[in-house]
């Protein structure tokens, strides 16, 4: 069985019958101010992808991660300093609420964290600092595309680095799991050209990474516009793929077949509105998934 976890996303309602029982909260570098989070929530950090001024008022103790910053993006995992930094501006940004049960990062670029050895790195003394604070929080990273960081691309971005990433949590033991966001994984490998052919290479080349595989995120463009970064976050999984309904499903089975062992993993639908939750809440339950209960 294929169980799916289901997180709000933005007030983002699910269908009748499914009941989201943690809320997904952004805590980017430059939040504004300080919050009160739900009571079960997963913590959904800077992903580093557009322009955004570091110079909010909760920033102003933090130097390093003021100073890691280029092209108007955060430059995430700069050094050791920013890492403690990054460290202590979660427990900044949580003081208050209850602990996150899950802290949801994002991986650094390649031209000044140029390998998975020197990540994990700064992530280690990360993931030690926030199990200080925290025991029982769950830290999850996301692979990322698109951006508008000039100089270099994420370390974690394709299918191949996906699997480099799954093979060295193998051979650590590391704690981290991955979020994988499905539609900027399509995006990395040309989603426009992709055949059914290749969809399914994608699936196989995953399936060694199925123990790391955490949660998923989901999500369509507008359906005006061939790639699926052109007004993202707008749409379902039919304007995902254009409305290719050959694709979808073979993409939902794909999915449905690469999940398919009993173990619960955490989804998030990141689009406008509940009509597209619903869409793609269908399209995942007609093939086989259910949805769970929060862990």
């Amino acid at each position: 069985m294929a169980t799916l976890i289901p997180i709000q996303y933005n007030n983002r309602r699910y269908p009748n019958g499914i009941y989201a029982g943690i809320k997904e909260e952004s805590a980017p570098l430059w939040i504004p101010r300080l919050k009160r989070f739900a009571d079960h929530y997963s913590l959904h950090t800077d992903p580093s992808s557009r322009s955004r001024g570091l110079d909010s008022p909760i920033l102003r103790s933090f130097h390093a991660l003021r100073m890691a910053y280029a092209d108007g993006v955060a430059q995430l995992w700069f050094n050791e300093q920013w890492t403690e930094e990054f460290a202590n501006f979660i427990k900044t940004v949580v003081s208050g609420n209850s602990p996150p049960l899950l802290i949801e990062i994002h991986p650094p670029y390649k031209d000044y964290c140029a390998s998975m050895e020197q990540f994990f790195e700064y992530y280690r003394a990360f993931a030690a600092r926030i199990s200080s604070f925290y025991p029982g929080t769950k830290i999850l990273i996301e692979n990322r595309f698109g951006t508008g960081y000039k100089r270099s691309h994420f370390l974690i971005s394709s299918c191949q680095d996906i699997v480099d990433l799954g093979r060295h949590l193998n051979k650590t033991g590391s704690g981290l799991g991955i979020v994988i966001d499905l539609p900027q994984l399509l995006d990395q490998t040309g989603i426009p050209r992709l055949t059914i052919v290749q969809l399914k290479e994608i699936f196989t080349a995953l399936r060694p990474c199925t123990r790391i595989i955490k949660g998923i995120h989901l999500w369509g463009p507008r359906s005006s516009g061939n790639s699926s970064m052109r007004g993202v976050h707008d749409g379902d999984l039919d304007s995902l793929f254009g409305g290719n309904k050959a694709m979808k499903q073979g993409f939902l089975e794909g999915l449905y077949e690469l999940l398919n062992d009993d173990v619960a993993r955490y989804f998030v639908p990141e689009v406008s509105n509940d009509d597209q939750v619903a869409s793609i809440v269908n399209d995942l339950i007609s093939v086989g998934f259910k949805f769970g209960g929060r862990t």
